[in-house]
């Protein structure tokens, strides 16, 4: 009886020895998978073009500034013209000379003028014309409109042609020759004389294809002085 059971046991342990070593034995490590995939939702986003800063400064007519300096409102004198070369004139002779008089007498053509300071506040030249010119009331009312003409600056010795253009950074005292309205019409508007009455006068300036308008400070038209003659 003995000796029967003893190839049973020494199979059983045996086979289990042998199920041991499979359940031991070290196991290869799998393939590599294809590159794994990135989720969408956590994946960093491309970056984008900027959004441009709402706070960054634009082309607008604030990139000049201009002030009505000063407004004489007299005549409408007939342009100059280009004076003859020295040796082709004359020697004027001179006057004999005389007392003064207040007599009526001819009078020198004073020309109505309108002063304007340009200032460049850009970093680049700014070119300007005049597209408008209006005569209004004190209380705003337009009366006339107003012919300009003939940009200049003040040199040494009088008033050159300018071009209209304000370098950069830099502040241009500019003056323009102006048609004074006509003052029967101006007079009738108001229904009084015109003379005494306080004016003012409204400019409108192209700047670059925007419009700036300015106004002058108050004026009167005052009475002709006689002149000495």
């Amino acid at each position: 009886m003995l000796n029967r059971s003893l190839p049973l046991a020494l199979v059983f342990i045996l086979g289990s020895c042998s199920a041991k070593d499979e359940t031991t034995q070290p196991k290869m490590p799998a393939p590599p998978n294809e590159a794994p995939s990135i989720d969408a939702s956590a994946a960093t986003p491309e970056p984008s073009a900027p959004t441009p800063d709402a706070s960054e400064p634009t082309a607008s007519v604030t990139e000049l500034k201009a002030t009505v300096a000063s407004v004489q409102l007299q005549e409408d004198c007939p342009d100059a013209v280009v004076p003859a070369s020295p040796a082709s004139r004359a020697a004027p002779a001179t006057p004999a000379r005389r007392a003064p008089s207040f007599a009526p007498g001819p009078m020198p053509c004073i020309q109505s003028r309108i002063q304007i300071a340009f200032r460049a506040v850009a970093s680049s030249e700014v070119r300007v014309s005049i597209k408008a010119a209006r005569l209004l009331s004190k209380d705003g009312t337009t009366l006339s409109d107003i012919a300009i003409r003939a940009p200049s600056l003040w040199r040494k010795n009088g008033y050159t042609s300018w071009d209209e253009v304000v370098a950069a950074g830099t502040t241009t005292q500019a003056s323009y020759k102006i048609t004074p309205p006509d003052w029967r019409k101006v007079e009738a508007a108001l229904g009084k004389t015109s003379f005494g009455q306080t004016f003012l006068f409204e400019i409108a300036i192209d700047v670059g294809g925007k419009t700036l308008t300015i106004r002058s400070n108050p004026f009167t038209r005052q009475q002709p002085t006689a002149i000495p003659t």
